[in-house]
């Protein structure tokens, strides 16, 4: 039961990895107790495993290894992503780190932002749900996506995504809320995408057009695949109309 008390503008702990001639810092959090106040890491010799205990300063999140829980002002908080043994905060976060090929995969039902994803990837939400709650995604001036699946910039190979093994909901954002606009797609795809026992629900948002929209490429519904659409709103839309892409 360590605790660590800082006041205001003081440091609570600095670890610095930034001094190579002294090799690696490694700094384990395995209290129970509190670390109340900022929490400085910095350099590429800093190695910190963030297990239990309570915390102030956010920026912990990004050291707890997958299947620990911490708390953070309050909140019960684990990593909800991880590309192998590798946890993320957030799924979008997991994503931008991705290399192409690799496989990303929820670890727990989470919420976040809405993603755009350029590059050959595998999301596998392992039975979890991802609910969008924005900012919305898309083009500028119409970002109105949950999620923005890119051709990429070989015409002739298109990026090839797979989201399989769960569901992805969406938020009804105000239409004055200046942090995002309202969502109206919930996939707008002009990749390769396959899904995958997948369940696709646009039923949240009061402002959505259509769930799906293929707009390129070869894409597959496969297994036990659901898309729902509230009446007057299409579940799927198929727009072979522009010829840049080629066929869909």
């Amino acid at each position: 039961d360590t605790n660590v008390i800082a006041a205001d503008g003081v440091l609570a702990i600095d670890i610095d990895g930034s001094q190579s001639a002294y090799g690696e810092v490694n700094v384990a959090f395995n209290t129970t107790g509190e670390i109340t106040g900022k929490i400085d890491i910095y350099g590429d010799e800093a190695k910190v495993t963030v297990n239990s205990g309570s915390y102030t300063d956010e920026a912990v999140k990004n050291y707890v290894p997958l299947g620990k829980m911490i708390t953070v002002n309050g909140v019960a908080f684990t990593p909800v992503a991880a590309i192998g043994e590798t946890a993320y905060v957030t799924l979008a976060a997991a994503v931008e780190a991705a290399k192409p090929g690799e496989t990303v995969k929820l670890v727990a039902d989470a919420s976040g932002a809405g993603l755009i994803i350029n590059k050959d990837l595998t999301i596998d939400f392992g039975g979890y749900a991802y609910h969008v709650t924005g900012p919305a995604v898309g083009s500028t001036g119409t970002e109105t996506l949950a999620f923005q699946l890119l051709h990429g910039t070989d015409v002739a190979n298109p990026n090839k995504i797979t989201m399989k093994n769960g569901t992805i909901t969406v938020a009804d954002i105000p239409a004055n809320d200046p942090a995002s606009k309202q969502i109206k797609v919930v996939i707008m795809n002009y990749a390769d995408l396959t899904l995958e026992n997948m369940t696709v629900d646009s039923t949240g948002s009061s402002a959505m057009m259509y769930a799906m929209s293929y707009n390129n490429g070869t894409s597959q519904l496969k297994g036990d695949t659901n898309v729902i659409a509230a009446d007057g709103v299409l579940a799927i839309d198929i727009d072979g109309s522009q010829s840049a892409y080629g066929e869909v």
